[in-house]
């Protein structure tokens, strides 16, 4: 119950503008103290409980993306400067929801939630997942929808050339190749452990990718807000460190982000976020290598370089909570998480 009131009132937050301070104050209070039964809970789940703590980590998820003031970025470093201590904490948090069903989905499944998380069950065991016959019927669409399913995956597939095993080093050139030879050697080697991460990750995003669009009873929503908490602790590290390979990966999960923003807690985030990406990238030293491979995100979300290319904005100006758009009347519907 607290939680609810947390988001309700991160809601009025957002709907009321001129007041937000007092609401913003009272989600923060209901959420110290949902969050404080919650950690309790976890430590003892009990077929009491499940229900209680399974539905909590649905809520957290909406009032994690609906709380833009949070430091960190959710599970992020903050781009924009030095990471505060407990920049994941909220991730950490979030990733609590899986411990739940790993301990009790026998119970959850057959409770009121059931209908959430049946839907995830067995949807992983085929590895040919972009093949499956509820994408197939995707594929053979007329429509005019700008990007089918499978250009998105060939698109996707095809960042994997960023980590890929470097062949044997040719021998030294001479001085007046050298320019050319570093071009050659883009993108920088990586070893096969961060290799190994951004290859688990990539395919845990095209996964995701392909669920989206899937008629298999799984929200949009709840498939976009599944990939930060089932993405490998090391690949959160990464991207802390600010690896270009990882922020590429992290670019164009932007792109869902985007698709489902008709929700206001998510509205801007894609914006926002990608424009993080983006400064980074570009004023590192092979920035403009690194440009070129978030071309297709950068377009489809809608940012554009300003301020004489030192910061990235929205298309469509800044996006802030002060500004109150249309609101979907479900704004506050639970999502469901993976197991």
């Amino acid at each position: 119950m607290h939680g609810i009131l947390a988001i309700g009132a991160r809601h009025l937050a957002y709907l009321r503008p001129p007041n937000r301070t007092p609401y913003i104050s009272a989600s923060d209070a209901h959420h110290h103290l949902a969050l404080t039964g919650y950690r309790a809970a976890l430590t003892a789940i009990t077929q009491a409980n499940c229900h209680a703590c399974a539905a909590f980590s649905l809520i957290l998820n909406v009032y994690a993306w609906a709380s833009p003031d949070r430091p960190g970025n959710l599970f992020l470093a903050d781009l924009d400067g030095p990471a505060p201590p407990d920049s994941v904490e909220l991730i950490t948090i979030l990733r609590g929801g899986n411990a739940v069903m790993a301990v009790a989905k026998h119970w959850v499944v057959e409770g009121p939630l059931g209908p959430l998380y049946r839907p995830w069950f067995g949807w992983n065991k085929d590895p040919e997942f972009s093949r499956l016959p509820t994408v197939q019927s995707l594929l053979s669409r007329s429509d005019d929808s700008p990007v089918l399913p499978h250009e998105d995956d060939a698109r996707l597939e095809h960042l994997a050339v960023l980590w890929a095993a470097p062949s044997p080093p040719p021998p030294p050139p001479p001085p007046e190749q050298q320019q050319q030879q570093r071009q050659q050697t883009f993108p920088p080697a990586l070893s096969p452990a961060a290799r190994a991460v951004l290859d688990q990750t990539l395919f845990l995003l095209r996964r995701v990718f392909v669920v989206t669009v899937a008629d298999n009873g799984i929200e949009p929503q709840a498939a976009t807000l599944s990939w930060p908490i089932v993405i490998p602790d090391a690949y959160i590290e990464m991207v802390r460190q600010r690896n270009p390979q990882a922020l590429v990966l992290l670019a164009h999960y932007c792109l869902l982000l985007k698709r489902v923003d008709d929700r206001w807690w998510i509205e801007g985030k894609a914006e926002e976020l990608l424009g993080k990406i983006a400064r980074v990238l570009v004023a590192s030293e092979e920035g403009a290598e690194w440009e070129r491979w978030i071309e297709w995100p950068v377009r489809e979300v809608g940012v554009v370089r300003s301020g004489g290319g030192r910061a990235w904005g929205s298309m469509a100006g800044s996006m802030s909570e002060s500004v109150v758009g249309s609101v979907c009347s479900q704004a506050t519907t639970a999502t469901g998480m993976p197991v």
